[in-house]
């Protein structure tokens, strides 16, 4: 069953072998034939290199690692509109990742500190959604959210980030993976 990396736009140009194009119209999937492998952290690696490599020609729709497909060229046939209109949506941006610094703080003590800690995030959200394309809040501390922002964007989203107040981390550029679908 072939493994699918992402959906690109029609000619952006060749992945290199052993990966291949499938292409449908307006679209394409970049995928390669071998089944899922094992979740290890170069395989992970791997992966995201991939897609990566994929974002320099233009926009790139990522599929999450082990994604697989019996028929590839139907679902591009099947979702041609949807994925081509979600490839517009993310063209010159790039996701960008907000999270607390420290990564992992202690749990809270009571369910007053977990209402005031989502509080908190949730208002840095609403600070930076205003400055992405579009946004996803995150569901876990310590992570704010995602944001799709355009390439030429990026340094000013960060002093954003930087200046408010809070101990943020950005991260990224990313493929928009947050951003698949509407």
């Amino acid at each position: 069953m072939p493994y699918v990396y992402a959906v690109i736009e029609n000619g952006a140009g060749e992945p290199a072998p052993p990966l291949y194009a499938v292409r449908r119209g307006r679209v394409a999937a970049v995928v390669a034939d071998r089944g899922v492998p094992e979740a290890t952290p170069d395989a992970l690696i791997a992966h995201e290199e991939v897609v990566e490599a994929l974002m320099d020609p233009g926009p790139v729709l990522p599929m999450r690692f082990g994604s697989t497909t019996a028929d590839v060229a139907g679902l591009l046939a099947e979702r041609e509109d949807e994925l081509a209109g979600a490839l517009e949506r993310v063209r010159g941006a790039v996701e960008l990742g907000v999270r607390e610094a420290g990564g992992c703080a202690p749990p809270p003590a009571t369910g007053t500190d977990y209402l005031m800690g989502r509080t908190r995030l949730a208002r840095m959200h609403e600070a930076l959604a205003p400055h992405a394309r579009a946004a996803v809040r995150a569901r876990r501390s310590p992570h704010v959210g995602a944001y799709l922002v355009h390439r030429d964007a990026v340094d000013a989203f960060r002093a954003r980030v930087a200046g408010l107040d809070a101990a943020l981390v950005c991260t990224g550029p990313w493929p928009p993976y947050s951003f698949p679908t509407p």
